[in-house]
């Protein structure tokens, strides 16, 4: 039950976050339907991004804290079953860091379901994402991932989907980068941001 209510949440983040993407840009409903590709690299382009993750950004119930590129544009994001969920987009429009703070607890082996579900809502195709969680420890502790690829807006883009349970409920992040820059963008802005996450209670 709760991992269905979570994947209908998801595909709402996901529509809610292929609006915002498409605002972002100039873009239409329309144009969503050209696909961007994601495969399993935690890394964005943002070639107007500094290399520095230097915007403080505090989620508006307090439950957690970042730096983000000034270059960014932080969007909040309003979907079901998740709290204070945000989408720091690049300049550009190419690189997306996504919070997305469940109101449940999900198990590690459901992440690909929920990627897909949020991939679809975003209009994303060719989706493919990575059926084994692995580990990355950052200031805020470990988190289990996976990775993957799809279609995003016409461009071939990197998905790394990063969990964590917190207070008894799962903290997801969603990062796309275009394919063939997301190694570096990966260690120039995603590393920085989640090195600087922290959670205030």
């Amino acid at each position: 039950m709760k991992t269905n209510r979570c994947l209908a949440a998801f595909v709402a983040l996901g529509g809610l976050a292929c609006t915002l993407l498409l605002a972002a840009c100039g873009g239409s409903a329309s144009s969503a339907n050209s696909a961007a590709k994601t495969d399993s690299t935690t890394g964005a382009a943002a070639t107007t991004a500094p290399t520095t993750a230097n915007a403080d950004f505090t989620s508006p119930d307090g439950v957690y804290a970042l730096k983000y590129p000034t270059a960014w544009s932080p969007s909040p994001i309003t979907a079901e079953n998740t709290t204070g969920a945000m989408m720091f987009i690049s300049a550009d429009g190419k690189d997306m860091f996504i919070t997305g703070p469940l109101d449940t607890q999900i198990d590690s082996a459901n992440y690909g379901t929920l990627a897909k579900a949020f991939l679809t809502g975003a209009k994303a195709t060719d989706i493919s994402m990575g059926s084994t969680t692995s580990s990355a420890t950052f200031t805020s502790g470990t988190w289990q991932g996976i990775q993957g690829t799809a279609t995003f807006n016409g461009v071939a883009s990197t998905i790394t989907e990063l969990g964590q349970d917190h207070n008894g409920k799962t903290f997801m992040i969603f990062t796309i980068a275009p394919t063939v820059s997301s190694s570096s963008d990966g260690n120039t802005y995603f590393q920085p941001i989640m090195d600087s996450l922290s959670f205030l209670n």
